[in-house]
């Protein structure tokens, strides 16, 4: 399994771990350049959309954060590698609790790292 499905895998089990309600997986490979996938979920309230884009956010962080490193520096070489390359989307996504703006910096987060061409 690869870096992509792998990462996949993470994001469907965090949902259902955090009990997200109707998920649905868009395979986009070969339709899109920016993803292989869209997930997408609801909760039952925007505080616990909030909680779970941050526990997701996190878990990705975690165990991801080497392998987009490297492939932001195939992206652009001049660019550093940081503890975990993000660090103002989730200052961002911790500050504002808005289950909306969690989502959006999350969706970024995640088609940002996604593609390794």
């Amino acid at each position: 399994m690869n870096e992509t499905e792998a990462l996949h895998r993470m994001v469907l089990a965090s949902l259902d771990d955090d009990q997200a309600l109707e998920t649905v997986s868009i395979p986009l490979a070969g339709k899109s350049s920016i993803a292989d996938y869209m997930v997408i979920a609801s909760g039952r309230s925007s505080r616990q959309v909030a909680s779970m884009a941050t526990k997701l956010a996190e878990r990705v962080k975690a165990e991801f954060a080497s392998w987009m490193d490297t492939l932001k520096a195939k992206a652009d070489p001049s660019a550093k590698p940081n503890k975990a390359w993000n660090d103002a989307a989730f200052k961002k996504a911790d500050s504002d609790k808005s289950a909306s703006v969690t989502k959006t910096e999350l969706a970024s987060f995640l088609s940002s790292g996604t593609k390794s061409g």
